[in-house]
């Protein structure tokens, strides 16, 4: 059967509860805020009047499995953001899409052409992809994208590149990991996260990489304008004098990676914190490696590294790790931190 994924508008029948034009409750994050508390001060809708709603319109991404790349588009798992009426959503090929929330027409689409890279590293199920980020600079408004290996910036009016952000619009995300990372092992799935003027990446590393040296967990700070990298917060010692490195057996931190923030980052503006769950380390499957107890990605003693949250504070731009707090339960396969 084919699956079918639509992003579409519902309306009451009961006049009463029909918005006037121009009066539409906003939605500028995935999770309603920054602190993805997923609360709406809408009122019309309510448990007495839910059952009374309409489609009114229906969007349709219509991707499909692509030979000549190999790939096949994955569970729809985007959550639109709306500002000023206007609804903006990525699709599981990662292509981002502007709506006119009244009326659901297409106003622009970006296309970054991911699948053009083929398949490898974007997981059994096919391409997916959970959101974007939206930026207001002055009259200038940016969509935030990150799409595989890559972060773009696109005018939020026009879905046009901006061309003074990094080359053409976009910056790429593998380089300054302290070791080489492939494209084909790292990718983004989650949005970007945008504190005053710094845009925020995670990443995912496939759980399939299980070698020695395999792409490090990095948590990157992008300026907003420029492109320009202004921080990297590693999620595994890369010394022997970071936090909890003196933990880790036989210095394995040196060639562990994964410990990767695949999920949504949370922030607290306010306070410049932002918190990031992080996956195990490698490998996901086998506890067996000497790994240490009080590793960047938890404190806890336990022989092996787990998955956690922690919270970095973002003072002056520079990050550095404030707190930490685990997560119980198995420390392999796929029980890990989906959200902070």
């Amino acid at each position: 059967m084919k699956a079918l994924f639509v992003i579409a508008a519902l309306v009451l029948t009961t006049a009463a509860c029909t918005l006037e034009p121009g009066t539409t409750t906003g939605w500028p994050f995935v999770g309603a805020d920054q602190a993805h508390t997923k609360y709406s001060v809408a009122e019309e809708i309510t448990a007495a009047n839910v059952s009374e709603l309409e489609i009114v319109w229906k969007w349709e991404p219509n991707e499909t499995p692509l030979e000549e790349y190999g790939t096949r588009p994955g569970p729809f798992q985007s959550t639109p953001i709306m500002v000023d009426g206007i609804l903006y959503l990525s699709t599981m090929y990662t292509r981002v899409a502007a709506l006119d929330a009244e009326t659901g027409t297409e106003l622009w689409t970006f296309d970054p052409r991911a699948y053009e890279g083929g398949p490898i590293g974007a997981g059994p199920t096919g391409f997916k992809h959970r959101g974007i980020a939206y930026w207001r600079d002055g009259n200038d408004a940016r969509i935030f994208l990150n799409s595989r290996d890559r972060l773009y910036a696109i005018d939020a009016a026009t879905g046009e590149l901006d061309a003074d952000f990094g080359a053409g619009g976009s910056v790429v995300l593998t380089e300054g990991h302290g070791r080489a990372v492939s494209r084909y092992e790292f990718d983004q799935t989650s949005p970007p996260v945008v504190f005053e003027d710094v845009v925020i990446v995670g990443s995912r590393v496939p759980d399939g990489v299980q070698r020695e040296f395999d792409p490090p967990g990095t948590v990157q700070g992008f300026d907003a304008r420029t492109g320009e990298r202004r921080w990297v917060f590693f999620t595994i010692p890369q010394s022997s004098d970071d936090f909890g490195a003196n933990t880790w057996e036989d210095e394995s931190w040196r060639y562990t990676g994964h410990a990767n923030v695949w999920g949504l980052m949370s922030l607290d503006a306010e306070r410049g914190l932002l918190y990031v769950p992080t996956s195990t380390p490698s490998s996901d499957y086998w506890g067996g490696a000497p790994q240490g107890g009080e590793p960047v990605c938890r404190v806890v003693g336990v022989p092996r590294c787990a998955h956690g949250r922690a919270a970095v504070a973002l003072p002056g731009r520079t990050p550095r790790l404030v707190g930490l707090r685990p997560l119980r339960g198995t420390e392999l396969g796929e029980d890990n931190g989906g959200r902070a």
